[in-house]
């Protein structure tokens, strides 16, 4: 169920980056966007329901990653005024505090958390949010290293 769901995810949000029509692209991509974050809802609240709080957390993991993700890309394209930005790196900071927080339940094999990490790395710039990230890394990168070696 894990690749299908990425797969519709990836393809969701590729094409609300390219198929869009001049006259009605933003009209496009919030019917896109709504459709993906119905589909998340709606996948997260049937976990809530069964009780898999694990599968919920990396949905919502997996979800959070994507925005992220999505804040690092249109950054350069939105022109987002200061005070976006400020946002975005506020929601940046508390997202590598819930993943420091949380590191010892993740797969740092993952390639949604691979990502999400290396979209944290273009938003912080700041001395000390560079610090925590490099830390966190560096305990991923031996924890895969520790995994990858189990037989």
């Amino acid at each position: 169920m894990k690749l299908p769901l990425i797969l519709f995810f990836g393809v969701t949000l590729l094409l609300s980056g390219c198929c869009t029509h001049p006259e009605s692209g933003y009209q496009q991509e919030a019917y896109n966007r709504d459709l993906v974050d119905g589909t998340w809802t709606i996948i997260s609240l049937q976990d809530l329901d069964a009780g898999d709080t694990n599968r919920l957390r990396q949905n919502e993991m997996m979800r959070l990653g994507t925005e992220v993700d999505g804040l690092s890309f249109f950054d350069a394209r939105a022109h987002p005024i200061p005070e976006e930005k400020q946002s975005a790196i506020g929601l940046a900071r508390e997202v590598l505090d819930y993943l420091y927080a949380h590191r010892k339940d993740m797969d740092p094999r993952q390639p949604s958390l691979q990502a999400t990490m290396h979209s944290l790395s273009k938003i912080l710039k700041d001395p000390e949010d560079v610090k925590r990230l490099q830390k966190l890394l560096e305990y991923q990168a031996e924890i895969a290293r520790m995994r990858s070696e189990i037989p």
